[in-house]
C-alpha cells in the first residue's frame, strides 16, 4: 500500500480507477473537476483522452504504460512534478502521479492518484503537533492561574475601596479571561458523549448564531442534501468547530464595503480507498464571499496562535481543527478570492472502511 499521503485516503486529491485497458471505471469529485468531465460520461473511455503524460522526460512516457507496467509488475509507479496535459480543460498542471494495483471483486484494477501541485489546499493534518504543544501550555498556564486570581481577591479586600482596587479588577478579569481561553483550548481534546446525530441540526444552530450577529454587513444562505445520513459526533464541539469557521469567515466579510454572502452546504461524497473498497462521508463546505485570506498566512492557517486579525487569538481554528481530528475527520481550505471554502469531513454514523 501506498504511504505518500499524511491524509485520510478519502480526502486524496483527485482519484481515477483504472481497468486493465486503463478504461476509466470511477471518477472522484476531485478527479472531475481536475480532467474536466464527468464520470458518467467518461465511464469506460481510455484515460488518455482526458489525462496525457509529455512523451519525453519520464521514464513510462504514457499513461497507458504507466497502467500497464503497475498491473504486469504489480507495483507502484510513482511520477514527480511532471507537466500534465488536460485536453478537456485545455491546461497544463504540473502534477504527482502515483499508480497503484488493487483488486476488486470485479478483477484487477489500477488506482491512479493525482495530486495538484498548483492547488491552493490546504490541511488540517499539519498543526497536530502545534495543537499537541498549545494543549501541554494550556495546562502548564492553568494551575497558576488560579492562584493569581486567588491572590488578587485577597488584595482587593486589604485594599477596599482605595484607589488601587480597581487595578484589583483589571487582574481577576483578565485571569477569567485567560482561564476561559485556556479551557476552551483543553476542551477541544476532550472526545465527550458521542451519538447519531443530523449536522444539519449543527448547521441551522450554527446559522442562527451568525444571522443574529449579521448587523446587516452579510447573508447566509444554504445548500443542504437532505439525504445525507446522520454521523456520529459530539454535538457541542461540532458546533464549535463550525461556529469558529463561520465567524472567520463573518469577520472577512465584515472588512469590505459590500454585503458578502456565507453559504452552509452539505453532501455526501463516496470516495475510493487505497484498498480498492469504498467509503461514504460527509462533507460541510462553509463558503466566504470574502477576499480570501493572505497567502503565507494560509499555509498556517490551522496552526495555533495563527491569526489575521490583531485581536484574534488564533486559536480559533486550531481548536476547530482538533475537534474534528477527534472525530477522525479533517478540515481544509480552498483559498479562493470570492469563494473561500473551508471544508469539514466526517466519517458516517455505522460507515467502516472497508464498506
Amino acid at each position: 500500500m501506498m504511504e505518500h499521503h499524511s491524509l485520510p485516503d478519502y480526502l486524496t486529491t483527485a482519484v481515477v480507477v483504472l481497468d486493465k485497458a486503463c478504461g476509466v471505471r470511477y471518477l472522484n469529485e476531485s478527479a472531475e473537476s481536475l480532467l474536466g468531465e464527468s464520470l458518467e460520461r467518461a465511464r469506460n473511455r481510455h484515460v488518455e483522452q482526458f489525462a496525457l503524460l509529455p512523451r519525453s522526460g519520464t521514464r513510462d512516457s504514457t499513461l497507458g504504460t504507466s497502467c500497464e507496467t503497475t498491473l504486469d509488475q504489480g507495483a507502484g509507479v510513482r511520477l514527480y512534478d511532471v507537466e500534465m496535459i488536460f485536453p478537456r480543460t485545455r491546461k497544463t498542471r504540473s502534477v504527482d502521479c502515483f499508480l497503484q494495483p488493487v483488486t476488486t471483486s470485479d478483477g484487477p484494477r489500477v488506482l491512479l492518484e493525482l495530486v495538484d501541485r498548483g492547488a491552493s489546499l490546504v490541511t488540517s493534518e499539519r498543526s497536530f503537533h502545534g495543537v499537541n504543544l498549545v494543549r501541554r501550555l494550556a495546562h502548564e498556564i492553568r494551575n497558576p492561574l488560579g492562584g493569581i486570581r486567588g491572590a488578587a481577591q485577597l488584595l482587593g479586600q486589604e485594599l477596599g475601596q482605595s484607589g488601587l482596587a480597581p487595578y484589583i479588577s483589571v487582574i481577576t478579569r483578565e485571569t477569567d479571561r485567560l482561564s476561559r481561553l485556556v479551557g476552551s483550548m483543553q476542551a477541544s481534546a476532550s472526545p465527550g458523549a458521542r451519538r447519531s446525530l443530523n449536522i444539519h441540526c449543527v448547521l441551522e444552530h450554527v446559522r442562527a448564531l451568525i444571522v443574529a450577529e449579521s448587523d446587516g454587513r452579510y447573508q447566509v444562505q444554504t445548500d443542504y442534501d437532505p439525504s445525507l445520513p446522520d454521523i456520529c459526533g459530539n454535538e457541542d464541539q461540532l458546533i464549535q468547530a463550525v461556529l469558529n469557521i463561520a465567524r472567520n469567515a463573518a469577520q472577512s466579510l465584515r472588512q469590505q464595503e459590500d454585503v458578502g454572502l456565507i453559504t452552509f452546504r452539505s453532501r455526501i461524497t463516496r470516495q475510493v480507498l487505497v484498498s480498492g473498497g469504498y467509503r461514504q462521508v460527509a462533507r460541510v463546505d462553509i463558503i466566504d464571499s470574502g477576499p480570501g485570506i493572505d497567502r503565507e498566512l494560509a499555509e498556517y492557517i490551522f496552526d495555533p496562535m495563527i491569526s489575521g486579525r490583531p485581536d484574534g487569538s488564533g486559536l480559533g481554528l486550531a481548536i476547530t481543527a482538533e475537534i474534528v481530528r477527534s472525530h477522525g475527520g479533517v478540515v481544509t481550505l480552498q483559498n479562493t478570492p470570492g469563494h473561500t471554502t473551508f471544508s469539514v469531513y466526517l466519517g458516517l454514523a455505522g460507515e467502516s472502511d472497508d464498506e
